[in-house]
C-alpha cells in the first residue's frame, strides 16, 4: 500500500459525523422520507434554511430514504419543503453560490459540505 492511499478517497464519500452535526436541533427525518423541522431551524436565517434542507436531502440520498434517487432539488422544491418564499430562496441559493451547484437541481456536493460551516453557525 502506498503512503497516499490513505488520503484518497471516493468522490461521494462523506463524513457522515459532519452531516449529523447539522441535522442536531434543526431537523430529523422519518423512514417514511418527510423532514421534520425542530426548533432550532425556525431561528436559522433563510440562507441556512436552504442549506440544512439539502443537507437533509443528502442524507436522505445517502440513507436510501423516501425513494430519493437524485439529492437534486428544483428551487420549487424547495420552496414547498422550507415553506420560504420562492424568491428568499432564489435569493439563498445565489448566496450559496460556491458551495450548492445547480447542475439540472440544487444539491451540496459532499466536497464542499465543510464549507457549510462557515454558513451554518
Amino acid at each position: 500500500m502506498d503512503e497516499l492511499d490513505e488520503i484518497i478517497v471516493e468522490d461521494s464519500e462523506v463524513d457522515k459525523k459532519i452531516l449529523r452535526d447539522f441535522a442536531k436541533d434543526n431537523f430529523i427525518i422519518t423512514k417514511g422520507g418527510n423532514i421534520v423541522y425542530e426548533k432550532g431551524f425556525h431561528k436559522r436565517t433563510a440562507k441556512e434554511k436552504v442549506a440544512l434542507f439539502l443537507i437533509a436531502r443528502k442524507i436522505m440520498k445517502i440513507k436510501n430514504i423516501g425513494g430519493i434517487d437524485n439529492e437534486k432539488c428544483t428551487e420549487s422544491e424547495i420552496q414547498k419543503k422550507t415553506g420560504l418564499p420562492l424568491g428568499t430562496v432564489r435569493k439563498s441559493v445565489s448566496e450559496l453560490k460556491g458551495i450548492v451547484i445547480n447542475d439540472n437541481g440544487y444539491y451540496v456536493p459532499s466536497f464542499n459540505i465543510n464549507k457549510l460551516s462557515d454558513v451554518i453557525k
